[in-house]
């Protein structure tokens, strides 16, 4: 019964680091649900092996080497994941739970008095090891939904730099000898106090280190996040202003249309309907070019919707659109944002599609004083919901647009909702603050 409990917390451990690359490298090689059925039963069983395993020693040396190589072989397959960097940080992943199960291993060794061959391996497993593993789960699940942004971006760093993907080798190798020292391989004799103080001192002061570059990286992070949205809403203000200059151009040059009529009445009045008839055709042909496709009743809302229409149009983009509102729900600055930022990543998206299949559906209802706005649009492939990842060169200047449209959502009381289903990415957004922005 205790190898089995034992077994279930180390396959929970293996599958959390599993997990762990999949939230970095989501995109699956195939379609077929089969394909991945397959898949889940060969990794479920290659794991449930590994876990059985597992138990015939506490803290392991070649197999938290080993298995990784093997079950990222098996995920490279399905995925497209970057093996490198994924292996680099399972090995670093796999010495932090043996690290964290060295102090339990020592007080065991010291207590019973025991050589380390029979603490670790020969004693067998106990229900103390069961519930350290457990602890270790909670560490793990605490860090990855604290930190998760911060874990992806470090895994990233490794694919991206040869210089970085070197040091996280040098470390999973000094972490290596550092867990086999600790855990007395090399010597196999008994433990002592003086194992157990230095052991937790060791690890002690590597949690303090880590605890000190998680905070670093945060404080890094958030820093240049911060600059960033804020420089990136100034330059979508000052895009979103110059259409509208645009628009209201193209509306005043309509506005001048009643001028072509006084010039129609005096040919009709003359006589000279040759002349009423040239200037007709002319006129009308410069109007069609010109005239708005979408009218809401919202200047800053038309701006918008009609200039990224005449992209659609451009990209043989299928566009319907279902709009009924009598007042906006935010700043008719921050309307065109939203609406700016959704239609851009739903064309960007759109146009990686073939183009019969290309489709972009807008929907923007009011019942009472509760504001529904939906975009749908279609897509070639499943999207990161995690993410939000830009596929532009430019990372730090680009990629912020969902984060502006959910801090504007945010500062207005709304709720905003993505999801992923049956080739469509679809972005709901709920206003139900009444406010009325003229």
């Amino acid at each position: 019964m205790i190898n089995i409990c034992y077994g279930i917390t180390s396959y929970i451990i293996i599958v959390i680091g599993l997990l762990s690359v999949l939230s970095v490298y989501p995109q699956r090689r195939w379609k077929s649900h089969i394909v991945y059925i397959i898949f889940y039963i060969l990794i479920a069983g290659g794991i449930a092996w590994e876990a059985q395993d597992s138990t015939r020693g506490f803290v392991t040396d070649l197999q938290m080497i080993i298995n990784p190589v093997i079950n990222l072989l098996l995920l490279k397959i399905f995925y497209k994941i970057c093996y490198r960097s994924s292996l680099l940080w399972l090995w670093l992943y796999n010495m932090t739970t043996d690290l964290l199960r060295i102090p339990l291993l020592t007080i065991r060794g010291v207590y019973e008095k025991t050589d380390v061959m029979y603490t670790n391996v020969l004693g067998g497993r106990n229900y103390w090891e069961c519930i350290w593993n457990l602890l270790i789960i909670f560490i793990f699940i605490f860090v990855y939904r604290k930190w998760k942004t911060q874990i992806r971006i470090f895994v990233k760093k490794i694919e991206n730099s040869w210089k970085m993907a070197l040091f996280i080798l040098c470390i999973d190798i000094s972490a290596l000898f550092l867990v086999m020292w600790m855990a007395g391989f090399f010597d196999g004799g008994y433990y002592s106090d003086f194992n157990l103080i230095t052991n937790v001192l060791l690890i002690l002061i590597l949690l303090l280190l880590f605890i000190i570059y998680v905070f670093r990286s945060m404080y890094r992070y958030n820093k240049l996040e911060k600059t960033s949205l804020v420089e990136q809403k100034e330059i979508l203000t000052k895009e979103y202003q110059f259409i509208r200059t645009y628009c209201e151009l193209q509306a005043k040059r309509l506005h001048e249309v009643k001028h072509t009529y006084l010039y129609l009445l005096n040919c009709i009045e003359e006589g000279t309907l040759k002349s009423a008839k040239e200037c007709l055709n002319t006129h009308l042909e410069n109007t069609r070019n010109r005239e708005w496709k979408i009218w809401t009743g919202f200047m800053d809302l038309d701006c918008i919707l009609n200039y990224e229409y005449e992209r659609m149009q451009q990209q043989k983009i299928k566009f319907t659109q279902k709009i009924e509102l009598y007042k906006l729900p935010v700043k008719g600055e921050d309307m065109m944002i939203i609406m700016g930022n959704l239609l851009e990543n739903a064309i960007e998206a759109s146009m990686k599609c073939q183009i019969e299949e290309r489709r972009i559906e807008l929907t923007i209802q009011q019942i009472n004083e509760i504001v529904f706005l939906d975009v749908k649009n279609s897509i070639s492939d499943t999207v990161n919901l995690n993410g939000f990842q830009s596929q532009k060169a430019d990372k730090i200047m680009h990629g912020w647009g969902m984060k502006n449209i959910k801090q504007i959502v945010d500062e207005n009381h709304g709720e905003m909702q993505c999801a992923c289903k049956e080739g469509m990415f679809d972005v709901n957004i709920i206003f139900m603050e009444d406010k009325e922005y003229e």
